[in-house]
């Protein structure tokens, strides 16, 4: 889904993976389907982007593939795409933005002539998992909760599928104390030809950061420290970070931009933006939202930090 009313951020989260390992910053939680069916279950990553995993076991390991369609579009990921987790079995990543998480994902395996179907949405996958008699005692629960409110936000600041919102039976408040952000312009140094203008948050499936800049030279000539090659946009360019965890929303990123001989360093942070924006606007949709990605963040902090023990044994399966 593509960003409209300036750019903000969505999130990413950490992985509910289908092992019932911990690996890091990856809690599994599965969904299995039939065990005679190819097509293996589910798993929702909450990461730098919000994905649904489809896990299946291919014959083809070089010429299967998995088709998405998710409100009429679609996508195919091949096998030499999709992550192998051992043997034939591998995960098919579905990429969604948050406004998208009671949008139905049609999945249609592709797999030495024979096909095999299933779907499922974020809710459909939460809702199993709350139903599950074992639920209540993983420490994600409250991971889930926040996912679907900050899906049902994004969904009445953007006007999309409004009639059925993500955290219907699972509505929490949204975080109405956001903390007041530093208003001082965080760049230092200068380059000849190059001026820092703004940042800001990239709302699709992946949560990044935009640093935008004037040039009056050749974009070419400027080497950048971190992010993704320029892009020109409105008469200026902007470097892309994406990959950013909700757990890391309160880092700092500084982006140093240098000519050879002088060098101009811009920081900014994902909850710079969130706070900066809180106390502007007038939005009460935005101000819902903006809530609830700091609520996102701050969950996601403490799932984090919890003490895991013994939930990865208590990880259950849900038809």
């Amino acid at each position: 889904m593509q960003q409209a009313k300036s750019n903000k951020s969505i999130l990413r989260i950490l992985s509910l993976a289908l092992v019932l390992l911990l690996l890091v910053g990856m809690l599994g939680v599965g969904v299995s389907a039939e065990t005679a069916s190819p097509l293996k279950g589910t798993t929702v990553s909450l990461g730098s982007e919000l994905v649904v995993n489809f896990y299946a076991e291919v014959t083809d390991t070089e010429g299967a593939a998995m088709t998405f369609c998710v409100n009429e579009n679609t996508k195919t990921v091949p096998v030499t795409q999709a992550r192998h987790i051992e043997g034939n079995l591998y995960a098919f990543p579905c990429a969604i933005a948050a406004a998208q998480m009671t949008d139905t994902i049609e999945a249609t395996l592709n797999d030495s002539g024979n096909t095999c179907q299933t779907s499922t949405s974020v809710r459909d996958y939460a809702q199993k998992l709350f139903g599950s008699k074992q639920w209540d005692k993983l420490a994600a629960a409250d991971m889930m909760v926040a996912t679907l409110n900050y899906g049902a936000a994004a969904q009445t600041y953007f006007g999309y599928n409004t009639e059925i919102l993500a955290n219907a039976g699972y509505e929490k408040a949204a975080e109405a104390a956001i903390p007041e952000a530093d208003s001082s312009s965080r760049a230092s140094g200068s380059v000849s030809g190059i001026a820092y203008y703004g940042a800001s948050l990239v709302f699709e499936s992946k949560i990044a950061v935009r640093f935008y800049f004037t040039v009056s030279g050749n974009i070419a000539d400027y080497n950048f420290s971190i992010g993704e090659a320029p892009v020109a946009k409105n008469g200026m360019y902007y470097v892309e970070i994406p990959g950013i965890d909700p757990q890391d929303y309160a880092d700092e990123i500084t982006l140093t931009v240098s000519d050879g001989t002088d060098e101009l360093s811009v920081t900014y942070s994902p909850m710079h933006y969130i706070s900066r924006m809180n106390s502007k606007t007038d939005s009460q949709n935005l101000k819902d939202l903006l809530g609830n990605l700091y609520g996102y963040h701050l969950t996601a902090v403490n799932y984090l930090s919890e003490p895991y023990g013994n939930d990865k044994d208590n990880l259950v399966s849900a038809q």
